[in-house]
């Protein structure tokens, strides 16, 4: 299953999305109004964000073709059976 993704690690290649077969990600535009005087515009920062974790089969391709290694993918924990 897919840990986490590092927004500031990500610069929205879509290289996730394109390779994912169960299509888990999605990618999204953040802008940010909160910009500075001399600016005329906000400024807009395109990133990768994980839609449907629960879809992710842990095949780890993503983690391993990020560019810029903003995904982690690990293991599920095992769930212990509890003895009643």
């Amino acid at each position: 299953m897919i840990e986490s993704l590092d927004e500031r690690k990500c610069t929205g290649c879509g290289i996730c999305a394109e390779i994912c077969v169960m299509d888990v990600f999605r990618m999204s535009t953040r802008v940010d109004i909160l910009t500075h005087p001399e600016k005329k515009s906000p400024s807009r920062k395109t990133t990768a964000r994980i839609a449907y974790p629960g879809d992710c089969m842990t095949c780890f391709n993503c983690e391993l073709k990020c560019p810029t290694g903003a995904i982690k993918v690990g293991y599920a924990p095992k769930q212990i059976p509890r003895v009643i």
